[in-house]
């Protein structure tokens, strides 16, 4: 019988020494808290780049009016650097701060020899049932401040100059012919038919190119959706 004790003791010692391993394996860390980051180029005259957060690239050969997509990165402090695609060569750097569980937008903004970078706080929380959220931003670097109305000629964003951005607005989800005027006229420079705003989504319309621009470079309009 004791031999049968002594043998269930030895048995235990693993099973115990175990416990005291998980033991002292002490507080788990938790993880990083996050911010998520949009890179758009609306550059004109400005070939591809790289982002660069900290000197890691986060989005290779960036063209322009494409957007990287959200990415994350830890919340905090950080270098942001623009940079000439495949190279070491610094367009543009910003030293930005993103809050924990942020949304950010950042713009490449300007022109070729004057680049910028303009970063905006996203707010994405939902719209309201049968509606969607707009936001409107003037990055055409060389156009006047502009209104931007429906077709029936009614004010939807009024009187803004490059780099000057709305908050996100609601409007009643469905379909919009918009058109972009030069700001208190009636004149129509720009027409951008057959804009689908859905329900619950959220989008960002720019103003890009350049006045008098032709081809990659004429003046437009672009959609981001930001949800």
């Amino acid at each position: 019988m004791r031999k049968l004790t002594l043998a269930v003791a030895l048995l235990a010692l693993p099973l115990a020494f175990n416990a005291c391993d998980d033991d002292d394996d002490g507080p788990v860390t938790p993880p990083a808290p996050k911010a998520s980051l949009n890179v758009t180029h609306t550059v004109p005259d400005l070939a591809p780049v790289d982002v660069l957060i900290d000197d890691s690239r986060m989005d290779e050969d960036l063209a322009y009016t494409n957007s990287s997509g959200y990415f994350q990165v830890n919340a905090g402090s950080h270098n942001v650097k623009i940079n000439a695609a495949n190279t070491t060569n610094v367009i543009v750097q910003r030293d930005l701060s993103f809050p924990a569980d942020s949304k950010s937008s950042i713009f490449i903004v300007g022109t070729n020899t004057a680049v910028e970078t303009l970063e905006i706080v996203d707010d994405l929380s939902a719209p309201t049932a049968g509606q969607a959220k707009v936001r409107f931003l003037h990055a055409a670097p060389t156009a006047p401040a502009i209104d931007f109305t429906t077709d029936a000629g009614t004010p939807v964003f009024t009187d803004y100059t490059f780099k000057e951005y709305s908050p996100f607005t609601s409007m009643d989800a469905g379909t919009y012919n918009f058109e972009v005027r030069p700001a208190g006229t009636s004149t129509v420079v720009y027409t951008m038919p057959n804009v689908v705003l859905a329900e619950g989504k959220i989008y960002t319309i720019y103003t890009k190119g350049l006045v008098n621009g032709t081809g990659d470079q004429a003046f437009g309009t672009e959609l981001i959706v930001n949800n």
